[in-house]
């Protein structure tokens, strides 16, 4: 969901993904099932108390928790996660397929 008002920039937890890889790797790493985010964290300060002259900081750190919310069996293993050639993986994960860019 997205909380009203936040002009689509806030989302509430649980919101589901359907995690997909692009480029070279996709052929060698499986698919996760539809997760949802279970945790969000953000660290300023990966590198310590360093930071640019301004207080920006030099480097951020951000980290997302996803749990998978479906019962993996045989079957959509062999369809939806483990790591193939082609684009099974993606004509079967929820929301279809999609050619483009990230989004």
């Amino acid at each position: 969901g997205i909380v009203p008002n936040s002009g689509n920039k806030i989302y509430t937890f649980p919101n589901e993904w359907a995690i997909r890889f692009h480029g070279p790797m996709k052929d060698w790493v499986d698919y996760p099932m539809t997760c949802v985010l279970t945790g969000v964290s953000v660290d300023y300060n990966p590198s310590g108390n360093q930071r640019m002259h301004d207080g920006a900081p030099i480097g951020v750190d951000l980290s997302l928790d996803f749990t998978e919310v479906f019962t993996l069996d045989r079957t959509k293993f062999l369809q939806r996660v483990v790591a193939q050639k082609g684009n099974n993986r993606e004509i079967t994960q929820e929301g279809g397929y999609y050619t483009g860019g990230c989004r």
